[in-house]
């Protein structure tokens, strides 16, 4: 996932704080989602974050405490395989602890994009 600001400029990986709800195992905890690291077709599953195959309400969030609105989000899908997986979720901004938009993607019968962008209207904490 990229967090991009208002300038349109990507934010510094370093600013950001990754979390989630769950991790699959030790090897792809949040920070894998942050890394700069993208799923290719010949990536091994060390590559990428992964929530628990048994987390009923699984989130990722990006958090950064810059006092710069976010204009767009881009998540990143997996490619060697389950890219479907992706096909339902929800993207929300938030300022100050609050949601100010909620983007939804629920196309069920659609076929998994390689990239989401979300064009953002502000916020400073992304959670997916």
């Amino acid at each position: 996932m990229e967090l991009y600001n208002a300038a349109s400029v990507l934010v510094d990986r370093a600013a950001i704080t990754p979390t989630m709800s769950s991790s699959f195992d030790a090897t792809m905890g949040a920070s894998k989602c942050n890394d700069g690291v993208m799923i290719t077709k010949t990536s091994t599953s060390e590559t990428l974050c992964h929530t628990s195959a048994t987390d009923s309400n699984p989130w990722l969030e990006m958090a950064y405490s810059c006092n710069i609105q976010l204009s767009s989000v881009k998540v990143y899908n997996r490619q060697a395989c389950c890219g479907e997986r992706i096909l339902k979720f929800k993207l929300e901004s938030y300022v100050k602890g609050n949601v100010f938009a909620t983007y939804k993607f629920a196309d069920a019968g659609a076929t998994a994009l390689n990239v989401y962008t979300v064009d953002m209207k502000g916020g400073a904490h992304a959670h997916v």
